[in-house]
């Protein structure tokens, strides 16, 4: 999780531009994992 406050106006931009770029390409340049749950409760399921 990553948090940036608008304050930062450069770095906010670089890493706005980032994964922008990072979505067009689904990722395929930037080095990433994934991670997946899925609960079930109280009637219905989960997936984070």
């Amino acid at each position: 999780m990553l948090a940036l406050k608008g304050n930062q106006e450069r770095l906010h931009q670089d890493v706005v531009e980032l994964f922008a770029q990072a979505r067009a390409t689904e990722f395929a340049e930037i080095a990433h994992d994934t991670y997946e749950t899925l609960d079930q409760g109280h009637g219905r399921l989960e997936r984070r």
